[in-house]
């Protein structure tokens, strides 16, 4: 299943994510997507360092709550199991750039950071942000996903 990354937002909908590699790997969460925006590269400090061709694409980025429901902590950041989709059914993975969500300012200005390195409690609300590169198309629809497929409104 997908949803509507527009509608998401608009909706202010939180979001139950069930999602694993297999049945000895799940991960239970809820997530509300709070804005999907394009990254403005004057706003990162040295963007040279970013480890992407940024002139073929865009940086987006998709600040969000999530909550985990796992029973114990979980030391595996959701942005693992989160997709973006666009209407032609492509599936775009978040960008895992070392720079960008962890070394530079703009990691702890915009929430990047949040979701790098942290230990999930269960039923703490955590906010943060996930980048993603994505062609550079104006019309494009966006939906959200995760592995798996299983998220739906709660």
């Amino acid at each position: 299943m997908k949803i509507p990354i527009k509608e998401a937002i608009n909706s202010g909908a939180w979001f139950n994510c069930k999602c694993g590699y297999d049945a000895t790997d799940e991960y239970d969460f809820k997530l509300k997507v709070l804005s999907f925006d394009k990254i403005n590269l004057g706003e990162i400090d040295n963007p040279e360092k970013i480890d992407i061709d940024l002139a073929s694409g865009v940086l987006w980025l998709m600040k969000m709550q999530i909550i985990s429901l796992n029973k114990t902590a979980v030391i595996r950041s959701p942005k693992y199991f989160i997709y973006v989709i666009d209407q032609d059914d492509f599936v775009y993975n978040y960008i895992n750039d070392s720079y960008l969500a962890l070394f530079s300012n703009y990691a702890r200005l915009s929430g990047l950071y949040n979701f790098f390195a942290v230990n999930f409690m269960p039923k703490i609300k955590y906010t943060g942000a996930i980048a993603f590169y994505l062609p550079d198309e104006n019309e494009a629809e966006y939906y959200i996903s995760v592995e798996g497929g299983n998220i739906q409104e709660v």
